[in-house]
């Protein structure tokens, strides 16, 4: 059995009880405080970034060019080269990544200047700094230092 609500209520009629029906949904939605700040705040930060697009308008892509240079040169080795963290669930920085291809790129570039730096090496010299190294560590173990 159909039964067809326009044989019973004008089209007005319906357009009230739609209102009332969907008032009362979002009364309840919102009697949550919780609820109720979320919303506002989503309200919030969209009327912010509206008034921001508008105040910034065409000249946008300008002032960031313009500032561009200045955040790079204040930039620390750490926000260039940042490794991933999966805490934070971020991916590895721009300069990170490139950084890796580079060293990747020149690896046999690196070992040949590495086995340079061992072959240059005086193994007389070696031999006294590591005797003086553990000579050092084993008196301050014993002296009882850190």
């Amino acid at each position: 059995m159909e039964i067809d609500v326009r044989d019973y209520l004008g089209e007005e009629d319906m357009r009230e009880i739609a209102r009332e029906q969907f008032s009362r949904a979002v009364g309840r939605q919102l009697s949550n405080g919780r609820e109720v700040e979320r919303v506002i705040s989503n309200v919030a930060y969209e009327t912010v970034w509206r008034a921001v697009d508008d105040a910034v308008g065409e000249d946008a892509k300008a002032l960031v060019a313009a500032k561009i240079p200045g955040v790079i040169d204040s930039l620390s080795c750490f926000s260039v080269f940042r490794e991933a963290d999966k805490i934070l669930r971020e991916e590895k920085s721009v300069g990170q990544r490139i950084l890796d291809e580079v060293v990747a790129e020149n690896r046999p570039a690196i070992e040949a200047r590495v086995m340079e730096v061992i072959d240059g090496i005086d193994a007389n010299r070696l031999r006294e700094d590591i005797r003086d190294a553990i000579f050092d560590t084993v008196s301050e173990w014993i002296d009882g230092e850190d």
